[in-house]
């Protein structure tokens, strides 16, 4: 099985306008091109960006992170306790 950087440099595709095409981070590509872990959602945009600008479909696999817990939003800092008594 090919890597994604394989993939690339058979297609002579570049990560930067992959990242660009698909409407992620270049960090992103760079990334799934070295097998470290991305979104689902990202490979998911990476692969048709990489299918529309080559035509040729990407058939390896992303390494992936699944989230477990939603992201929680954070909590808003009390402001009295920034506040400076006289």
């Amino acid at each position: 099985m090919h890597s994604f950087g394989t993939y690339l440099e058979e297609n002579n595709l570049e990560a930067l306008t992959v990242s660009v095409a698909a409407k992620v981070r270049y960090l992103t590509v760079y990334n799934a091109t070295k097998g470290n872990p991305i979104n689902v959602q990202d490979a998911e945009r990476i692969r048709i960006a990489a299918f529309r600008l080559c035509g040729v479909v990407y058939k390896g696999v992303f390494a992936v992170h699944v989230d477990d817990e939603p992201t929680r939003p954070m909590s808003r800092i009390s402001m009295r306790h920034s506040r400076s008594t006289p």
